[in-house]
């Protein structure tokens, strides 16, 4: 039955997570929202002010949907810097020998959705708060470029779930394995195992803020690399056949990949082409190979003195990403058994809002459309959180739910919430002039 509530053009629908809407209805999905797509303005207006009402209950009835008191937070379920023409074999093997120690501790994925807070709440893991965490921000973006040759930063979180048409997106299995390798390097302290367009991608230096990277960028430095630079001088070569995001075209992308990587390796040579190829294609990769080939020595030995070593002396490795579903999450839980995932979503009339406002937070299919962006954000969020209850009841203990609304309503008891999950010292007390620093958390929309 249609409560009369939503008999308003603006909002015919709005269903929330816990198990009622807003005004107490039973719901048939734990997260969907349905707008009336001629009404987005009205929609932005009325919701401008919403973004820091929690996702979690609501008090039956209200008309300002204001939240309960009794919202959970996370829901519980049962080196000295040395230049690289320093470096010797000796050095990098005695890193590579260290390794099998990597084992002990805790490995910790951060899962979440653009706009949602999860940028914040990764800061609890900065290695400049918490000496024992080795964290890595957002890892997969130099995987698609490595394995699609996409343009750096541009492969957006909607379109790996999305086809430019709306219709859900399986993730393929070839996706999904180079996933499971990029999360491996970084929980076994052998991010110089990955592939060479990963290591000279930008993000190591546009997210120098977020990890301890200036050592690894003043290796690469030093001996004439300039990370981002150095990929896209490589990625000239095969620009003309590998388009630089998502798109419609799906053949182009299949080429690309299964001559990038294929059979679950990283291509690195001719011999490894499509057989299928023109000649000028083939030219085209060969030439991309060589290019990419040159700086492969440096950046393995910048990344097992600057990334590996340091990673190896923490005992939490953690990393944030939105470009992952709880698939990855559960295949992760089956490989290793000393691993935690954190599901972090946020209530979606601010996460939708806010990536309106942001245009490199839009997909091909959905752009700044609030319908269609809030289709895809409930659709992933709903698919997720169905998971990773089930994975709840095989793995307890090692599956969260964690709201962001609920953070900015008590900070400090959710971030003591957070901080006991991921098993860090007590004393890891959240940083309040950095917080402010950023603006006030209530601010949600310019939150990421």
């Amino acid at each position: 039955m249609e409560h009369a509530r939503y008999k308003q053009p603006c909002i015919t629908k709005l269903l929330c997570l816990h198990g009622q809407d807003p005004v107490g209805l039973p719901i048939p999905s734990p997260l969907s929202i349905l707008i009336n797509a001629d009404s987005s303005n009205d929609f932005t207006n009325t919701t401008s002010h919403l973004d820091d009402v929690t996702i979690s209950e609501f008090r039956e009835g209200s008309s300002d949907l204001k939240p309960t008191s009794n919202s959970s937070s996370i829901v519980q379920q049962n080196v000295t810097n040395i230049n690289s023409k320093q470096i010797n074999n000796d050095t990098v093997s005695s890193i590579l020998l260290s390794r099998k120690t990597v084992a002990r501790g805790l490995n910790l994925l951060l899962l979440s959705y653009q706009r949602t807070g999860s940028s914040f709440l990764g800061h609890l893991f900065h290695h400049s708060k918490n000496p024992d965490v080795f964290y890595i921000y957002e890892p997969l973006d130099p995987i698609y470029t490595a394995m699609y040759s996409f343009d750096q930063g541009w492969t957006i979180p909607s379109d790996v779930r999305t086809f430019s048409d709306g219709a859900p997106r399986e993730i393929p299995p070839e996706e999904l394995d180079a996933t499971d390798f990029a999360l491996d390097r970084i929980f076994s302290c052998t991010l110089s195992q990955l592939p060479t367009a990963a290591l000279i991608h930008k993000f190591w230096s546009q997210f120098q803020r977020e990890m301890a990277t200036d050592k690894y960028l003043a290796c690469m430095k030093s001996s004439g690399v300039e990370v981002g630079g150095a990929l896209e001088k490589c990625r000239a070569f095969i620009k003309p056949i590998c388009r630089g995001h998502f798109d419609g075209r799906y053949v182009n992308l299949k080429k690309c990949r299964d001559n990038l990587y294929n059979n679950g390796r990283w291509s690195t040579t001719k011999a490894e082409l499509d057989n299928r190829l023109t000649p000028s294609d083939s030219t085209a990769f060969q030439e991309y190979f060589n290019c990419i080939a040159n700086y492969r020595p440096i950046a393995t030995r910048c990344a097992a003195l600057h990334l590996d070593a340091p990673c190896q002396t923490k005992t939490i490795r953690a990393t944030k990403t939105v470009r992952v579903g709880m698939t990855t999450g559960q295949r992760l839980l089956q490989r290793m058994n000393n691993t935690k995932v954190i599901h972090t979503f946020r209530d979606p009339r601010g996460a939708v809002r806010s990536r309106s406002l942001a245009p490199w937070s839009q997909g091909r299919y959905e752009g700044p459309v609030l319908t269609k962006i809030a289709t895809g954000y409930c659709r992933t969020v709903t698919e997720d959180y169905i998971k990773a209850d089930e994975l709840s009841v095989t793995y307890p203990m090692r599956v969260a739910h964690f709201v962001f609304d609920d953070y900015v309503e008590r900070p400090l008891e959710v971030s003591k919430e957070i901080i006991q999950y991921a098993e860090l010292p007590a004393s890891d007390a959240p940083d309040y002039p950095y917080y402010r620093n950023k603006r006030c958390p209530c601010q949600l929309d310019i939150i990421m």
